[in-house]
């Protein structure tokens, strides 16, 4: 599915906290947090303003599947974004017919372009969702492809049996971890979960921690050194008609 960069602007209405009426309070361009000195690139967001993705991709807003910015659940600082299903999706959704909601962190657009591999994903994650066979929820998705059509990806997903897993590993299409423990992913309370991701041709791999503890291990085939592109939130099967997941406190660190 194409994820092409659209101007922020044109979201930041539809984005509101449902309680408090909260929009994004600016959408003007701001580059992220990097340190070039040491070698380290980092990307850091909050869920507090749009600036944080200035030039990156938005989903819609559809009829079953909406973002809005919250101040509750959060993390830190004042907002989080929550990704919400209120129907089924279908094919007439822009994007459709899987539920998305979310922004896109396109590392490919910055100046220096996509961040080597290994790199460190650390993110916050709130979920209320509960599926049947068959069913899931993707909580992160990492491509190596810098380009709108997302053509290798890793996903990090939550499973119907109520634990991590992780996806299209090693090769696209495919589920063959090396390690997944199901241990119980927790509903509705903050959890945090670290993604070690390496797109190494030869010897890529992911790492997922929840709250520090191993979770689940893949190789990963058909890298080539670079994480260009993730993004986080609420994607979905598009049968999943009820479901909520929110995020607080990504950074994305490259040594």
């Amino acid at each position: 599915m194409r994820r092409r960069a659209i101007p922020l602007m044109c979201t930041a209405a539809a984005l509101i906290c449902a309680c408090s009426q909260t929009t994004y309070p600016d959408v003007s361009p701001a580059p992220p947090t990097t340190a070039p000195a040491t070698g380290t690139r980092r990307f850091a967001s909050g869920f507090e303003t749009l600036r944080d993705f200035a030039g990156m991709y938005v989903t819609p807003q559809t009829a079953s599947t909406r973002q809005q910015l919250v101040s509750s659940p959060r993390h830190g600082g004042a907002l989080a974004l929550c990704g919400l299903l209120t129907g089924p999706g279908t094919a007439a959704d822009t994007d459709g017919p899987n539920h998305r909601a979310y922004p896109t962190v396109q590392l490919w657009r910055l100046p220096a372009g996509g961040f080597a591999t290994p790199a460190v994903i650390d993110i916050w994650v709130w979920a209320d969702v509960a599926m049947k066979a068959g069913q899931w929820v993707s909580l992160a998705t990492l491509s190596a492809d810098a380009s709108d059509r997302w053509a290798r990806v890793v996903t990090v997903n939550l499973d119907p049996g109520g634990w991590i897993d992780v996806f299209h590993v090693p090769d696209q299409g495919q589920h063959a971890p090396t390690l997944e423990t199901h241990r119980p992913f927790p509903r509705r309370t903050w959890v945090h979960l670290s993604i070690r991701i390496d797109f190494d041709p030869d010897h890529g791999s992911i790492e997922v921690r929840q709250v520090g503890v191993l979770v689940a291990r893949a190789k990963v085939e058909g890298g080539h050194g670079r994480l260009e592109q993730a993004h986080f939130g609420m994607y979905a099967i598009p049968s999943l008609s009820v479901g909520k997941v929110c995020n607080d406190d990504l950074t994305i660190t490259s040594t």
